[in-house]
C-alpha cells in the first residue's frame, strides 16, 4: 500500500510505535468511501488502537501526533467518549518527498487549517465493554532471544558516544532506559539454577519455586543493565512508553506490578518509596510490550550481522 510504504521510508518514525498504529489504522481505512470520494479514512479510537499496538492510550495520542507532524495523516473531530476522532491519509507526492526545506526537513503537504479541529483523547470503549488483552506465546519469546544479547555484545561493532534520550514528562528517561534493559534481560529466561531447597523439594508450592528462581535466576542482571554502552539503541525508544510508579505497598499500580514479577518469578525490588518504572500499558499488556521489544532487538541483530557478513 502506497501511504503504509510512505510512512514506513520515513526515518524521523524510524523504530516508533508510530509505524505500528499508522499499520493498525490502515487496516479501518473505509474502502468504499475511498471509491467515491478518493480519501483514506478511518475512525478507530485510540482505547481500539492501544489494544491493538500493545501499548497505552497516551502513547497511542503521541504517536497519532508524530504522525501528524511528519504530514503523514490530519485527524478531524473532538474525540472523547463516543466520539472518536477522524483520521484523513495525507498521500505525498514524490517530488514533494524529494523537497527539503532549510535544516534538512521535509515539509509537509497541508490542507486547510479550519478543516481539522484540535486533537482531544479518545476514551470510547468497545461495544461489550473492555475487551480481553491479546495472549503472547511467552514460549516463544523467551527461547528466541535467549542468545541475542550474548552475541550482540560479542558482535566486533565500534561503540559510538551515547546521548541521553529525549526527556519525558514525569519519567527519568535514562532510569526508563534502564529499566528497558532489565525487561530485556529478564524476558530471556533465568539462568542454570542451584537446586531448590530441601523443604521445598518436600514441597514444590508454585510460589516458592518461582522465589527461588527470582532470587538466583539472573544473579548479574543489573551489573549488565547499569553499563549504557551495553544497550540496544531501541532501548531509548521504548524508553518513552515507560512511566514511573512509586515502589509502595500502598500504592496500587505497584502492587499488580509486584504480582506480575511474582507470577513470572522475576526479581522485584523492594518497596522502599523510590521510583521504578515500567511499561505504561500495565501488566496485562506486557507480553505484548515485550514482543514488539523483541522484534525491535532482532531487526538491530540482523542489520549488524548483515553489516559483518558485508565488511568482513
Amino acid at each position: 500500500m502506497t501511504w503504509l510504504d510512505q510512512v514506513y521510508s520515513d526515518e524521523r518514525l524510524s523504530k516508533s510505535v508510530a509505524t505500528n498504529v499508522a499499520f493498525f489504522i490502515s487496516q479501518h481505512f473505509n474502502r468504499k468511501r475511498f471509491n467515491e470520494s478518493g480519501d483514506f479514512s478511518a475512525w478507530p479510537s485510540y482505547a481500539t488502537l492501544a489494544e491493538k499496538v500493545g501499548c497505552s492510550e497516551k502513547t497511542v495520542q503521541r504517536a497519532v501526533s508524530l504522525l501528524k507532524q511528519c504530514g503523514h495523516i490530519h485527524t478531524k473531530g473532538k474525540g472523547g467518549r463516543h466520539c472518536s476522532l477522524a483520521y484523513y491519509a495525507v498521500l505525498v507526492s514524490q517530488s514533494a518527498q524529494n523537497v527539503e526545506e532549510k535544516g534538512g526537513h521535509r515539509s509537509p503537504r497541508l490542507k486547510d487549517k479550519a478543516d481539522f479541529e484540535a486533537e482531544k483523547v479518545d476514551t470510547a470503549v468497545p461495544k461489550g465493554g473492555h475487551s480481553r488483552p491479546q495472549k503472547v506465546d511467552t514460549d516463544v519469546l523467551l527461547t528466541s532471544l535467549n542468545k541475542s544479547l550474548k552475541n550482540l555484545s560479542e558482535a566486533p561493532t565500534a561503540k559510538p558516544e551515547r546521548k541521553a534520550p529525549a526527556e519525558v514528562s514525569g519519567v527519568d528517561p535514562l532510569k526508563a532506559a534502564g529499566s528497558v534493559a532489565v525487561l530485556s534481560v529478564l524476558m530471556t529466561g533465568p539462568g542454570e539454577l542451584p537446586p531448590l531447597p530441601p523443604f521445598v523439594r518436600q514441597n514444590p508450592k508454585h510460589e516458592w519455586v518461582m522465589d527461588h528462581q527470582a532470587k538466583h535466576g539472573w544473579p548479574d542482571l543489573y551489573s549488565v543493565c547499569r553499563d549504557p554502552q551495553r544497550w540496544y539503541r531501541a532501548f531509548d525508544d521504548f524508553a518513552h512508553e515507560m512511566e514511573a510508579v512509586e515502589a509502595s505497598k500502598d500504592n496500587p499500580k505497584w502492587c499488580a506490578w509486584r504480582d506480575e514479577y511474582r507470577a513470572r518469578g522475576w526479581p522485584m525490588p523492594r518497596p522502599d518509596g523510590q521510583l521504578m518504572h515500567f511499561p505504561d500499558c500495565g501488566p496485562k499488556l506486557l507480553d505484548v510490550f515485550l514482543v514488539r521489544l523483541l522484534r525491535a532487538m532482532q531487526a538491530v541483530n540482523i542489520a549488524r550481522s548483515a553489516n559483518v557478513v558485508r565488511f568482513g
